[in-house]
């Protein structure tokens, strides 16, 4: 994945951009233009200021959690801590 991202326009150079856990997800890379820190489990992150436009789109009301049964990942992949 590397090799094949240095191949593609600089990050300014772009238009669009996508992660590589889910190459669907395809941003305006005018949306990372500015910044805000958010707290998450007591640290502080930097995150696109329309934060809320995205994970509105992607999850609905994310602030909600669903019940305890349909606590699940919708992960395709696992993480480990060493």
């Amino acid at each position: 994945m590397s090799r094949k991202a240095k191949t593609l326009p600089a990050f300014a150079d772009s238009e669009h951009v996508f992660t590589p856990v889910e190459p669907s997800d395809i941003f305006n890379r005018h949306d990372f233009d500015q910044t805000v820190h958010i707290e998450f489990e007591g640290r502080m992150f930097p995150a696109p200021a329309n934060y809320d436009t995205h994970l509105t789109a992607a999850y609905g009301d994310y602030m909600q959690l669903p019940p305890e049964d349909q606590r699940v990942s919708l992960h395709n992949f696992t993480v480990s801590w060493r």
